[in-house]
């Protein structure tokens, strides 16, 4: 079934959220970003399994933007670390690369939690 195929899509994001997340928040400007898909947004019947793992998916960055927002501010320092969402209708690294590229360009405060939608 394309669920099962598609899942573990969610599992990379997960465990690579996990496995980098010391490191993210001890960095000066640690950013942990997925792409997304804006069948998200509108899902339709023939994509709904996408449209659930790409939710899914979304759902637990913004978890670990929670994370990241909650372990700064009991630590009383400044933010320094986000969570990304980019949303595209179809990938195009032409758009997706400087995207990327500007996240060092805003502070983690701005960034965090934030639902970015490409071109």
């Amino acid at each position: 079934e394309d669920f099962d195929a598609l899942l573990p899509a969610l599992q990379a994001v997960r465990a690579t959220s996990r496995a980098f997340d010391t490191a993210l928040q001890a960095s000066d400007a640690g950013r942990f970003a997925i792409v997304s898909s804006l069948a998200v947004s509108r899902p339709l019947a023939g994509g709904a399994n996408y449209a659930a793992v790409k939710a899914a998916s979304e759902a637990w960055s913004r978890a670990v933007a929670h994370g990241f927002a909650k372990a700064a501010r009991d630590a009383d320092e400044p933010l320094r670390a986000a969570s990304i969402v980019f949303r595209a209708k179809a990938l195009d690294p032409e758009a997706l690369a400087p995207a990327v590229l500007a996240l060092w360009d805003e502070d983690a405060a701005s960034l965090n939690d934030r639902v970015i939608e490409l071109g």
